[in-house]
C-alpha cells in the first residue's frame, strides 16, 4: 500500500455529522492511536484503555450534547478500512439493528483495536505521511483554535507546532 493510499483512506474517513457538525469521536481516536505508534508502544490498544483515555478526550473536546460513548469509534473505525478490532467475528451476533456493539460487552470481551498492520508499518517509517494525517484530521474536523490543545491531551509532540 502505497503512502497515497493511506492517505486516501483518512481523507475517505466518515465520523458522523449532526446538524452541520462533526463529531470527534473517530478523529480523535485517530490521533490518540497515532500518538502511541509515535511513542513506541503496541499497535493493538485494548478496549478497556480506549474507553478510559479517548473517554477524557471526548470530555474535554466534545460538545455537551454529544454522547460520550467510546465503543462507536471502537467498532465504527472498522469501516473505514483504517483500523481493525481482534476476534471481529465473535463481536458480529452481538451487533444491533445498526451494526454497533455496546460498551458493555466491548469492556466484557476487552478486544484490542488498532490501525491494520501495514497501515502502522508506513506511518511507522514514513513521518512525512504521518505528519499530513495528523494535519489533515486536525485542519478537517477540529476548529485550529484547539489544534495544540488536543495535540498536547494526546500526546503528540511537533517540534514545528508554530505552523499548525
Amino acid at each position: 500500500m502505497t503512502s497515497k493510499d493511506i492517505m486516501d483512506k483518512f481523507q475517505n474517513m466518515n465520523p458522523r455529522k449532526t446538524e452541520g457538525e462533526y463529531s470527534p469521536h473517530k478523529p480523535l481516536l485517530v490521533l490518540y492511536a497515532i500518538a502511541k505508534l509515535r511513542r513506541g508502544e503496541e499497535r493493538l490498544i485494548p478496549y478497556s484503555q480506549v474507553d478510559e483515555d479517548l473517554g477524557k478526550l471526548l470530555q474535554e473536546f466534545g460538545s455537551n450534547k454529544m454522547k460520550r460513548g467510546t465503543n462507536y469509534p471502537f467498532w465504527r473505525l472498522r469501516n473505514d478500512s483504517i483500523w481493525e478490532v481482534t476476534d471481529e467475528e465473535q463481536f458480529l451476533p452481538l451487533q444491533n439493528n445498526k451494526g454497533d456493539i455496546s460498551r458493555k460487552n466491548l469492556l466484557y470481551h476487552n478486544p484490542s483495536g488498532g490501525f491494520h498492520e501495514c497501515i502502522t508499518e508506513k506511518l511507522q517509517s514514513d513521518d512525512i505521511l504521518l505528519s499530513k494525517i495528523i494535519d489533515y484530521v486536525l485542519d478537517k474536523y477540529f476548529d485550529s483554535t484547539c489544534h495544540r490543545d488536543i495535540l498536547q491531551a494526546v500526546g503528540i509532540e511537533i517540534p514545528n507546532i508554530s505552523q499548525i
